[in-house]
């Protein structure tokens, strides 16, 4: 859920295009309830514009809403999992699962001439937003 809280705020910190590394064990993979069932089920016969597509404006249920979540961070960001198991849906769904923080930091800026990047531990837990170029920022006294 951190990758979708980022990407779809209102004020997103992150570029269109830009990517989202994801620190995350995964150890219960898609999880056993109900609603993760029906995830997976999403996540493994359907990609992220079928997903949108088939349920914008719809009546959804647990699980479906959540891959209608990350199917939209997805066509927003690249998004980057560390640390976690390989879901079987990970290249249709456009997620790229990293043995390292190093090697998923390289791939998200790989021709990037200045890449920029944000560190939020404990994203779920957080309120993160950009700030507007009209908006002061109060680092430093400034």
């Amino acid at each position: 859920r951190a990758a979708t809280y980022l990407s779809l705020s209102p004020r997103c910190p992150v570029r269109p295009g830009g990517a989202i590394v994801l620190v995350a064990s995964l150890d219960e993979g898609y999880g056993a309830g109900t609603g993760e069932k029906r995830f997976a089920e999403m996540m493994r016969h359907d990609d992220a514009s079928a997903i949108v597509d088939r349920l914008a404006g719809g009546k959804v249920s647990a699980g479906q809403q959540r891959a209608y979540m990350l199917a939209r961070t997805l066509l927003r960001h690249r998004v980057f999992v560390v640390g976690g198991a390989r879901l079987a849906c990970g290249e249709r769904w456009r997620l790229v699962f990293e043995g390292s923080i190093e090697e998923a930091l390289a791939q998200a800026t790989a021709g990037v001439p200045r890449p920029r990047i944000l560190a939020v531990p404990n994203a779920t837990e957080i309120i993160v937003r950009a700030r507007s170029p009209l908006e002061k920022s109060s680092c430093c006294g400034t």
